[in-house]
């Protein structure tokens, strides 16, 4: 059974940042899936002289018992250079990783301690806890996190980083970036959030402006063709149009033929396709695709969540069809790299480590 625990991080020797975002790889890696992760904080060394730690907070869910858990983190330190040492002094590390709560139980042994027994006298610890659990209650003590915070007597120096120190730089050799995926993947929710922590301009389909398109769902047969005209027409306006970079769209070029082979007979479709062909060069060409996959099952629950009235009737045979169709157009050779996704479960909100470890694969393309 899977449970919900919380690690601290901290790190001040080295590459902090590199050393608590390669650590989080590891961990998810080996241990279960990171829900969510605190803005880090710059803390002054806490009971002895040295360069200034970076702290952070995770959730992770994992199938682990405690004392797995334990051994696992204890292991991740060791890669980083974490040797054992047997002196009670607080002393400077490449990387430390303490089990703080996991779910409601207790241990009280000489190997594990739950609660971390020191947790709720340490603002590095409740700070980016209050991020994550606010109202989440100490098992033992009775309090929630935000209580331990307003009576915690710490009085060290700490600051709170901006979340965006978590993610790379993406744009300064990339100047457009397109977001690919199946109707209710995600594609619109990701090309805002970047938004929100890079300057970039963002290009948003304008679904509610085709005159046909909720025809389209009630007739296909009729309306598939004048549908997809019009969607054509308006991608390659908006990508043609003069525009500041770097910019990320909310689509790709590419999804044109995707739908229209999906929809128009074969006849329709080649005459579409050559349509595509003689206009698609007016367009700027992107730098890079982020291809998101989910499954039918989940799109289906996004497409109802946010209730477009000529969405509700979207049939599963539809949604399958749309994503074989691009599933194809993947195995195809272009001038650019595609990202491929799998956001099965994921979310972008703030805290979501599914978002950093994401934009970090972008980064490495």
């Amino acid at each position: 059974m899977e449970q919900h625990c919380f690690i601290a991080m901290g790190s001040n020797m080295g590459e902090r940042m590199q050393t608590l975002l390669l650590a989080m790889e590891q961990i998810e890696g080996a241990l279960g899936r990171i829900r969510q992760i605190s803005p880090p904080y710059e803390t002054a060394a806490w009971g002895f002289e040295a360069p200034p730690f970076i702290n952070a907070c995770l959730q992770l869910e994992t199938d682990h018992s405690p004392e797995e858990l334990l051994f696992k983190l204890q292991a991740i330190e060791k890669q980083f250079g974490r040797t054992p040492s047997s002196s009670k002094e607080y002393e400077s590390r490449t990387l430390d990783l303490d089990l703080i709560f996991y779910g409601n139980q207790r241990r009280d042994n000489q190997s594990l301690q739950l609660p971390h027994p020191r947790m709720h006298a340490r603002h590095f610890v409740l700070k980016p806890m209050l991020d994550l659990a606010p109202n989440f209650q100490h098992p033992s003590l009775k309090l929630s996190l935000q209580e331990l915070h307003n009576d915690c007597k710490d009085t060290t120096p700490i600051n709170v980083l901006p979340f965006q120190s978590w993610l790379p730089s993406l744009f300064e050799s990339r100047s457009y970036l397109a977001i690919a995926g199946n109707i209710g993947s995600g594609k619109t929710t990701l090309t805002q959030r970047l938004a929100e922590d890079y300057p970039v301009q963002v290009i948003l389909e304008s679904f509610d402006k085709n005159p046909h398109l909720a025809a389209f769902y009630q007739n296909p047969e009729e309306y598939a063709l004048k549908t997809e005209q019009y969607f054509l027409q308006s991608r390659i306006e908006q990508l043609s149009t003069p525009l500041l970079t770097p910019c990320v769209s909310d689509f790709w070029l590419e999804k044109s033929l995707l739908f229209a082979q999906a929809t128009l007979s074969q006849s329709r479709f080649s005459e579409f396709q050559k349509s595509f062909i003689s206009r698609s060069s007016q367009a700027i060409s992107p730098e890079a695709v982020v291809y998101l996959y989910r499954p039918v099952s989940e799109l289906l629950l996004h497409i109802k969540k946010r209730g477009r009235v000529y969405e509700q009737n979207i049939s599963s045979t539809y949604l399958e069809a749309i994503t074989a169709s691009y599933e194809r157009k993947l195995e195809e050779v272009f001038s650019y790299p595609i990202l491929k996704i799998d956001a099965t479960g994921q979310h972008w909100d703030r805290q979501s480590y599914d978002y950093v470890k994401l934009l970090w694969e972008l980064a490495r393309l």
